[in-house]
């Protein structure tokens, strides 16, 4: 049976197949822990907004995730000195979940006025836990994927976490809704539902980890080594530079406006939870019915012209969400529709890309970690200017035209949508289609073979 259709593999399967499986497996059951344990999902929200953390705010606690992210080299450097690089990797995974889920606890047995710093500090040991091995995860699972079959299966694999989001967003976001009303209506619960909630979360993250003890690490992985003389390789490298670049300039406006998607819909539109979970439903069901066509038309187009067609539903999604209010609540929804077209464009063209710009060879981890930290910093730099700009210069200002008034998380979105227009232009850094190459004699296999 083809692995695109099989999501546990077979006792007896190739180490490829079962790999490329288990790694399906831990994506499914990450999308629970994300779901749930985002700084920016409406669960986490709702938690901070519990501990009376200002909802303005929460951009900075985005902004110390992405902090965590200058451990990269640092992780890899001692994993150099580490003999089994698998069980590194996953030790340390772990440890991002467990982190997480001590904050939750340790919370409510503090003062008040320490809430805030232990959240924050949760999230950077978190966070430092996951980036510390991100690039060898990262560089594992490229290795694990044959060159040959990386679209389709990139596309299949984009498509069965998104069937699982699905029931996850609706569950999750069922129970978070059912967690206000018990907040609203019981005295004295507070935040402790929502912590119930993130506990559960940061189970899911630990399982994650737990299905990849039996995925199979490439020799190439293996044998992967960081040196301070891989940095020269990486700079010089024009087609790494060059997605970098774009990757970069195209993603500034998400970074900017994403930390506030679930606050503005939760604290402005006053959206239940149970809303924005159908909204998110109608994104990824949007989203899986175009992932097996995405695989297809991006052997046909290319990764520069996939991107550039899906742009403007970009472009629209913000300018939908700059015009969102609580009487035209809807725009939203149509925004996220239209984000679930863009994304089956840009998900698998993006990846793609990426795994084919980075050259096989011992160096590889340490272009994934050069990515890692240049996209976090910038992230992170995005998060908290967003932060800084709803707390101080667009604190007291809206904008009314005609009988629209824009407040400041308006503002702050249509300064996305501005700065998109002009960042659809990085895309052009991206890498086009390949050239098909002239072959004599019969077709090479490109697919798995069965077992």
């Amino acid at each position: 049976m083809n692995i695109f259709t099989r999501l546990w593999p077979a006792v007896g399967a190739n180490d490829t197949r079962r790999t490329l499986a288990l790694f399906n497996w831990s994506a499914s059951l990450r999308l629970w822990y994300d779901n749930i344990m985002v700084v920016s999902g409406f669960a986490f929200v709702n938690f901070a907004l519990a501990l009376n953390i200002d909802r303005e705010k929460v951009g900075y606690l985005v902004a110390v995730g992405f902090l965590a992210c200058l451990l990269q080299p640092v992780g890899l450097l001692i994993a150099n000195t580490i003999r089994e690089k698998k069980q590194f990797a996953l030790r340390i995974s772990y440890c991002e979940p467990l982190c997480m889920m001590a904050m939750v606890v340790a919370v409510f047995f503090v003062p008040q006025a320490w809430r805030v710093p232990l959240v924050a500090a949760g999230v950077l040991l978190a966070a430092a836990s996951v980036h510390t091995v991100k690039p060898m995860i990262d560089e594992w699972l490229a290795s694990a994927i044959p060159a040959g079959i990386r679209a389709r299966y990139l596309g299949r694999r984009l498509q069965i976490v998104s069937i699982i989001s699905v029931a996850a967003m609706l569950l999750i976001g069922g129970i978070t809704q059912g967690m206000t009303w018990i907040t609203q209506h019981v005295p004295g619960i507070g935040s402790m539902g929502y912590g119930l909630l993130l506990i559960a979360g940061g189970s899911f993250g630990f399982a994650a980890v737990w299905v990849l003890r039996g995925a199979a690490m490439p020799s190439t992985s293996v044998s992967a080594r960081l040196s301070w003389s891989s940095a020269p390789e990486v700079l010089r490298h024009a087609p790494f530079l060059r997605y970098l670049g774009a990757a970069i300039i195209y993603n500034t406006p998400f970074w900017l406006a994403a930390p506030y998607y679930q606050v503005f819909a939760l604290t402005e539109l006053r959206l239940p939870e149970i809303a924005i979970a159908c909204c998110m439903c109608g994104y990824f069901i949007l989203k899986i019915l175009l992932l097996p066509l995405a695989g297809r038309w991006l052997d046909r187009l290319g990764p520069r012209l996939m991107i550039y067609l899906v742009s403007p539903l970009y472009v629209i999604f913000f300018l939908l969400y700059a015009l969102a209010s609580p009487e035209r609540w809807w725009t939203v929804f149509i925004g996220w529709a239209l984000i679930g077209i863009a994304e089956g464009g840009y998900s698998v063209a993006a990846t793609s890309a990426l795994y084919s710009v980075v050259p096989e060879s011992t160096a590889r981890p340490a272009y994934f970690a050069v990515y890692n930290i240049a996209t976090s910093l910038v992230g992170m730099a995005g998060a908290a200017m967003s932060a800084w700009m709803l707390e101080h210069w667009l604190a007291h200002t809206s904008i009314t035209i005609g009988s629209l008034t824009l407040s400041h998380f308006q503002l702050l979105f249509g300064i996305s949508c501005a700065l998109l227009i002009g960042c659809i232009f990085g895309t052009q850094l991206f890498p086009g289609k390949e050239p098909r190459k002239k072959q004599s004699g019969p077709r090479p296999q490109t697919a798995l073979p069965a077992e």
